[in-house]
């Protein structure tokens, strides 16, 4: 299985290098159900940075840390952002006020965040931000949702 992942990870590599030559793009190595070793295998075969989708699997995976920044790119909910804090390097998906003022208060020190701005061109990403924001974007509109 290591040696497959390297051979993945290096024409991935192959491929950036080709379209984006010497410009500093990363390669993620998202590891949603994977287990720590193919995640290392793909750090060691080139991976610059490792994503998570869920804090807790993250959290029984990632018990020491990585090698290579962790990132969280899936949705964070209120009741994890303790675990956060401490176990990822950024977080990618900073989808509502409530989550980034939660994050903000535990924050000590510098702690990389994405915030998602939910527009109409876009996909809603949860079913709380559909109904958070629908109901008022049919009365700015006039219509009935």
């Amino acid at each position: 299985m290591a040696q497959e992942i390297a051979e993945r990870v290096q024409h991935v590599l192959a491929q950036i290098e080709a379209i984006r030559p010497g410009e500093g793009v990363k390669l993620m190595a998202v590891t949603k159900m994977r287990t720590r070793e193919e995640a290392l295998a793909a750090v060691a075969a080139g991976a610059q940075l490792i994503g998570e989708n869920k804090v807790q699997e993250a959290k029984d995976k990632w018990h020491e840390k990585p090698p290579v920044p962790l990132h969280l790119i899936g949705h964070l909910q209120t009741n994890k952002v303790k675990y956060t804090i401490d176990l990822f390097d950024s977080v990618d998906s900073i989808d509502s006020e409530k989550v980034a003022e939660a994050l903000n208060q535990r924050v000590t020190d510098r702690l990389a965040v994405i915030l998602i701005w939910s527009c109409l061109c876009v996909r809603w990403r949860t079913a709380q931000s559909r109904r958070q924001y629908l109901p008022r974007y049919a009365q700015q509109r006039g219509s009935r949702q």
